[in-house]
């Protein structure tokens, strides 16, 4: 599969204004730019630009990266990008919620609003 190298210019400058959460998913998982690069089938001077904004970054680099990384393609992107990204622990909450029956999950409904009780908007 070819992986489409735009450059900033192609962006019109969008991709220097922007960042994403390359750097810190790597980091965060103790990989260097060289083991990321070999896993995505680059070099670590390829990443070191995706993760600077440099290269666009495509859907092909999202799809690679993210299973590289172990994430979702959306946990790349920033916050003010993705403002609904979950943290670790949302995503494990959710998993225990989606593995649960109906009759837990009326339980840990009831259990929320106890411990976090409805506040509505004024």
């Amino acid at each position: 599969m070819a992986i489409n190298v735009e450059t900033e210019s192609s962006f019109s400058g969008r991709a220097s204004r922007h960042s994403n959460r390359i750097r810190a998913l790597r980091k965060l998982r103790g990989m260097t730019q060289q083991e990321l690069g070999r896993r995505i089938g680059c070099s670590h001077a390829q990443v070191s630009d995706l993760e600077r904004c440099i290269v666009a970054l495509t859907h092909d680099w999202m799809t690679k990266i993210a299973e590289a990384l172990n994430c979702a393609a959306a946990d790349l992107l920033p916050d003010e990008d993705n403002p609904d990204r979950l943290t670790v622990e949302e995503r494990d909450l959710l998993q225990l919620y989606r593995s649960a029956d109906i009759e837990q999950r009326e339980k840990l409904a009831r259990l929320a609003d106890i411990i976090i009780p409805f506040k509505p908007e004024p």
